[in-house]
């Protein structure tokens, strides 16, 4: 079995770039995961498709359509219907590609995609947040202070998503701020 293509952020941006083109009104999209990563941050991972969020997709897919023939880029446009994010992430939204005309690409703002991908926490979304921090950094306090009073709603066992701050935090901060986020953790979110 051939692995699923994996696309290049400038893969990404030149189909969008198409999109834009081809749309014949406005439409706005909020990109999550991987393609926010490499939209809004130049963090070149690689990926298989465009994660959306709450996004209206019947705007666009005319559009996507006709710009997969015209680029031979076929990039799938997905609507993901169960994420997990910080409450306020809506009010820290960016936009990437700025020179578009009329689709409006948004994306997770740096923490919000790394809490995000928190949730499941696996390794490869652990390569990804380091490219991030190494791309753009992340801050310690944010990333926690964020965690502690806007992620208390998420769908995964509380533990574990906890447990795995913890290990993102040692891999991208060091084993003493792993300590210190333990620490603010038990006294602001008491067991």
């Amino acid at each position: 079995m051939t692995a699923p293509r994996r696309f290049a952020r400038s893969e990404l941006a030149t189909f969008l770039r198409a999109v834009d083109d081809l749309l014949e009104q406005p439409a706005q999209i909020v990109v999550i995961g991987g393609g926010a990563l490499a939209l809004g941050y130049d963090v070149d991972v690689g990926t298989q498709d465009i994660d959306t969020y709450k996004s209206d997709l019947a705007l666009i897919n005319d559009a996507a359509q006709r710009a997969r023939a015209a680029t031979g880029l076929k990039i799938p446009i997905s609507a993901v219907t169960v994420a997990d994010f910080p409450w306020n992430f809506r009010d820290r939204l960016t936009r990437a590609l700025p020179d578009l005309r009329r689709l409006d690409v948004q994306v997770l703002e740096k923490h919000d995609l790394a809490l995000s991908k928190v949730i499941r926490g696996d390794d490869h979304d652990f390569q990804q947040l380091l490219s991030l921090h190494e791309t753009v950094g992340l801050h310690f306090g944010t990333l926690l202070e964020r965690y502690i009073e806007e992620m208390g709603h998420e769908v995964a066992h509380p533990g574990r998503v906890r447990l795995n701050l913890l290990e993102l935090v040692e891999h991208l901060f060091g084993e003493l701020a792993r300590v210190e986020a333990e620490r603010q953790l038990a006294r602001a979110t008491p067991e």
